[in-house]
């Protein structure tokens, strides 16, 4: 572990250092393939298994058998990370930290501070990208996020911004500082200011499928993915592929979300057909992982990593041939349009409708859906427009999974 690495793990286990003398039980909502979601006690943490209490009794479910686990009380830390200086950095094995660079030499290492006195070193070889500023430039985000998620090992991009476009420069990074930005291309060097580049995809050489199976969502807007080790009513570990062991306070979390073995992402499963029929015409596929314009998934401003970005009317077909037993999803307009668009989203299993959403309206939070499916053959998701034309009917299956059937899941 490098000395930028340890210093990271090290502020997250002085972070997740329990209050003194706060020994309140931790309580929880847990959400499981098994059931709907439940309120307890949380006991412990193992990197198997969760133990909770309910009702005076003990339970404890496996990893692979989770959903989400959501402390009900979180103490936000009232840090606003906007401003000079603020940055997204996207770690190598997914998730994101948001903050702003503080003073440091910044040759090979990105400081910034994510939290009122909590500052975090991130090596330049622990993070696929990092965004400047908080620019809402569709096209440019666009940019980025396909770079970001195509990016070539050893080579870095610079985005510099342009009359509202983004210029690709090829070349490596050498330094990310309060001072801006220092890039090297051919023999040259170049430096200027944060606000004039959108950002910097990096070719950190991170082995493909490095993401641990629990995303960690705490702070603001932080998220880390890794492989539990341990935790009780105070504080989980977190093994990170590219940062080493941290300690996150449970007061501190938001939630944790697990891709059980039994969870295949729709986002990783090929349609047998998509189709789009619009009033206003024009050719609207349907995206994998972006919303149908191409820019990134957004429903009510939150935003997610995967999914399939639609207009209305579309149809989705998917062949299940027998395999899961549920279908579960965010639903929602993108927010992209604004307060603007309305649809109806419908699940289709085998050829009877067993969901159909009230009409959702943009600026509308997300609709959690989870679907039982028997053992249907094909699934079709349908969005439908519903009022007057569908200019602004842009809309997401965000969050998209279907749950193996147990006799079905891999061993």
């Amino acid at each position: 572990m490098s000395l930028a690495t340890a210093m990271f793990a090290i502020w997250l286990a002085a972070a997740g250092q329990p209050s003194s003398g706060d020994d309140s039980p931790l309580r929880v909502s847990v959400r499981s393939l098994s059931s709907d979601v439940i309120v307890a006690t949380l006991i412990a943490v193992t990197p198997d298994s969760v133990k909770i209490e309910q009702d005076g009794e003990a339970r404890t479910i496996p990893l692979n058998e989770l959903l989400q686990v959501t402390p009900l009380v979180f103490e936000s830390s009232g840090f606003d990370a906007s401003g000079d200086n603020f940055v997204t950095c996207f770690p190598i094995e997914g998730g994101e930290l948001r903050g702003r660079i503080v003073d440091s030499d910044g040759t090979g290492m990105l400081r910034m501070r994510i939290a009122e006195g909590r500052t975090v070193d991130i090596p330049f070889s622990a993070i696929a990208a990092v965004r400047f500023g908080s620019s809402n430039n569709t096209e440019m985000m666009g940019d980025f996020d396909a770079r970001r998620s195509e990016r070539k090992p050893g080579r870095d991009v610079l985005l510099v911004a342009r009359d509202g476009r983004a210029t690709a420069v090829p070349g490596a990074l050498e330094r990310l500082s309060t001072d801006g930005w220092v890039f090297r291309y051919g023999s040259r060097i170049r430096n200027g200011p944060l606000g004039s580049a959108y950002g910097v995809v990096l070719g950190s050489a991170a082995p493909r499928g490095a993401r641990g199976p629990v995303a960690v969502s705490f702070g603001e807007a932080n998220v880390l993915y890794g492989h539990l080790v341990s935790g009780d009513g105070h504080s989980i570990a977190l093994d990170v592929a590219s940062i080493g062991r941290v300690e996150i306070d449970w007061k501190s979390i938001r939630d944790l979300n697990f891709d059980s073995g039994r969870v295949v992402r729709l986002s990783e499963v090929a349609p047998t057909s998509a189709t789009c029929e619009s009033i206003i015409g024009g050719d609207w596929p349907a995206q994998r992982n972006r919303n149908v314009t191409g820019g990134p998934l957004r429903i009510a401003g939150r935003s997610y990593e995967d999914g399939w970005g639609v207009h209305a009317r579309s149809r989705i077909e998917f062949a299940l041939d027998g395999q899961y037993e549920q279908f579960a999803a965010d639903v929602g307009v993108d927010s992209s349009v604004g307060m603007h668009g309305s649809v109806v989203f419908r699940v289709i299993a085998d050829g009877e409708v067993v969901f159909e959403s009230d009409v959702m309206r943009g600026g509308q939070a997300a609709r959690r859906i989870k679907v039982p499916l028997g053992s249907a053959k094909q699934l079709v998701l349908e969005c439908d427009r519903a009022d007057g034309l569908d200019l602004a009917d842009h809309a997401n299956w965000a969050n998209a999974y279907l749950v193996r059937r147990k006799e079905s899941s891999p061993s």
